[in-house]
């Protein structure tokens, strides 16, 4: 039985948020993150960088187009007022702070104004950065500030006398102006890194959730497929993996299809053809389980059509010989066969049985047992043994008076004329005997061959039985018998039938009555149309037949009293001839009787006119 719970599960669509799309676009969205976080750090770097750069380049130029006004000359000249304002003026329109300095690095003007303190005070942040100046080598930087002045861009270069520094001069610009413009690129830098962040996790979540719908699409074809849904389709759009997947799922849902019906046609045959066989086919698990009863088997131990499966062997069967059988045959994986008996309400039935184990389990299957019905023939068998000796007793017993006639005769008796009458008498009679058997045999052989030519033709019955009852007119006067024919003659009943083969029916019924019935007993004759039936019956009033004895007196040879029999000189085939004449007409026998009530043999033929299917 499936699991109707994992079931469920396959076909439950998954969260959102646990999707392969979802991971996929979060994965791919985290190391956009982190590259791009990274690449915007250095990017933010670099661009720092290079604008200090350009600061820094900016300050020499500056300084350098500074040397133009700030010349030896005018730093020899002086006064410092002078230079102050030259100072002063050269940072007025400009950003930059502009200091001039003398050979010893004393501060002779500043842009932003002489520092109260002295010349000392002025340029105590700077001196470093001046002294290399005025060592004759241009100089730019950063300057690190202290408790009182912040950090600075400059660039020093050196006023050159004759090749000698004659003072400096220092442009610098605070470090804190050129952040905001830094501010900007790294705003700039931020939302855009926002912004493709964003964009990429927006486009990765489509992507993802595409991939996911159609991964999602197939994934259900799958669980169809799983229960055997084979007819829908997946439609993948695209041109990639997943849609080459896509048509590789409905290749295999088509080559699926067209495998489940080989094996379901398969099994209709198998099935047709278990469910057809006369044999009881009964398949076992390891464990001695029915997994496998056919109707056959099922009827042959009383199962309700379809409750056998499931079943152990030993509870459905009720023999033990039979588990301990199969479980031989499963243990060995090899074959064995034995025949057992099943006692039925309709008599003993027995059954040929053969099991055979598998070396490998087949369709979970561990062995098979197959059961013939071999009642049919055991009766034949015992049948032809009661029939052979039958026959070899029917024959031994004139054989053997014959011969004791003979040796009588030849031992003298040949010469009284009274005992060699006497005695060749009695041996025509045995002959006679011998011939009606012998006779009575090619009959019944032939009939049960069906090598007789039956010559129909419309039948007066009341006419046939008047011809038998004549025949018979010696017998029934010897023992004084009555007989009454009650066959309508007006209107007639007419029958299709062989004239020769219905008498000969006729003349054994009325002389089987004659026989066995009582001195000055009676005889009765009557039919009747049972629909396209004509239903005759020939009734007599002896002793009658014992109930077990009433359904075995047309078998051959069958005698209910066979000490009786012999002395009437019956050869015990009369009945089952009558049986076999009326059979291949298309007709039935029967008898009805019972001790002290006489005996009502019938037989059917069908009425004259009526289409029948008897073939000549």
């Amino acid at each position: 039985m499936p699991d109707t719970g994992s079931k469920m599960k396959s076909n439950r669509k998954v969260p959102w948020t646990r999707s392969f799309g979802f991971r996929t676009a979060g994965a791919f969205t985290v190391l956009f993150l982190v590259v791009g976080a990274a690449a915007a750090a250095l990017t933010a770097r670099e661009l720092r960088r290079q604008h200090l750069e350009q600061s820094r380049q900016a300050l020499l130029r500056e300084s350098r187009v500074l040397l133009l006004v700030f010349t030896p000359e005018v730093l020899r000249a002086g006064p410092e007022a002078r230079i102050q304002e030259l100072a002063e003026q050269a940072g007025a329109d400009s950003p930059y702070r502009v200091s001039v300095f003398d050979a010893q690095g004393h501060l002779l003007g500043d842009s932003r104004g002489r520092p109260s303190g002295g010349t000392e005070r002025g340029a105590s942040a700077l001196r470093p950065e001046i002294l290399q100046a005025l060592q004759g080598r241009p100089v730019s930087g950063i300057a690190s500030g202290n408790a009182s002045r912040e950090n600075a861009i400059f660039a020093a270069v050196p006023v050159l006398h004759e090749g000698q520094p004659s003072g400096g001069i220092l442009v610098s610009v605070p470090a804190n102006r050129l952040l905001p413009i830094s501010a900007r690129s790294l705003g700039v830098i931020g939302i855009s890194y926002v912004l493709s962040a964003l964009l990429f996790a927006a486009v990765s979540l489509w992507i993802g959730a595409r991939i996911s719908r159609r991964i999602f699409q197939m994934s259900a074809a799958a669980a169809r497929y799983a229960r055997g849904d084979l007819e829908e389709k997946v439609w993948v759009d695209g041109r990639d993996e997943i849609q080459r997947l896509g048509n590789s799922l409905n290749k295999m849902a088509a080559a699926l299809k067209s495998r489940g019906g080989e094996s379901e046609a398969e099994k209709v045959k198998l099935t047709g053809i278990l469910n057809s066989m006369s044999e009881g086919v009964i398949a076992v698990n390891a464990g001695l389980q029915a997994i496998l009863v056919n109707p056959s088997a099922e009827s042959m131990f009383g199962a309700a059509p379809g409750s056998a499966a499931g079943k152990s062997l030993v509870a459905l069967t009720k023999k033990p010989q039979l588990d301990a059988l199969v479980s031989r045959a499963v243990a060995s994986g090899g074959s064995f066969a034995q025949d057992i008996e099943i006692l039925q309400t309709g008599g003993t039935r027995f059954l040929h049985a053969c099991a055979t184990g598998f070396s490998e389990s087949a369709g979970g299957a561990a062995g098979i047992l197959v059961l013939s019905d071999v009642t049919r023939i055991r009766k034949l068998e015992n049948l032809r043994r009661e029939f052979v000796a039958n026959v070899s007793h029917e024959l031994k017993t004139p054989l053997t008076s014959i011969r004791g006639f003979i040796e009588t005769l030849l031992g003298g008796a040949l010469e009284d004329a009274s005992a060699r009458e006497r005695f060749l008498k009695l041996m025509q009679d045995d002959a006679g005997r011998l011939e009606r058997l012998i006779g009575d045999l090619l009959e019944i052989s032939r009939l049960e061959d069906k090598q007789i030519s039956l010559q129909m033709q419309r039948l007066d019955l009341a006419r046939e039985a008047d011809y038998a009852a004549a025949h018979l007119q010696p017998q029934m006067q010897e023992k004084n018998i009555r007989i009454e024919n009650r066959i309508p003659q007006d209107p007639p009943i007419f029958v299709t039938a062989d004239r020769d083969k219905i008498r000969q029916v006729l003349l054994n019924l009325l002389d089987n009555a004659i026989k066995f019935n009582v001195p000055g007993g009676w005889i009765t004759l009557q039919a009747a149309e049972r629909g396209p039936e004509a239903v005759i019956s020939v009734e007599d009033g002896g002793p009658g037949i014992p109930a077990h004895a009433v359904a075995r007196v047309f078998e051959r040879f069958y005698r209910v009293d066979k000490a009786r029999s012999r002395d009437v000189g019956g050869t015990g085939l009369g009945l089952s001839i009558v049986k076999h004449i009326v059979e291949v007409h298309g007709g039935s026998v029967g008898c009805e009787s019972g001790p002290g009530r006489g005996a009502r043999f019938w037989f059917s033929l069908p009425i004259a006119g009526v289409q029948n299917q008897i073939r000549s």
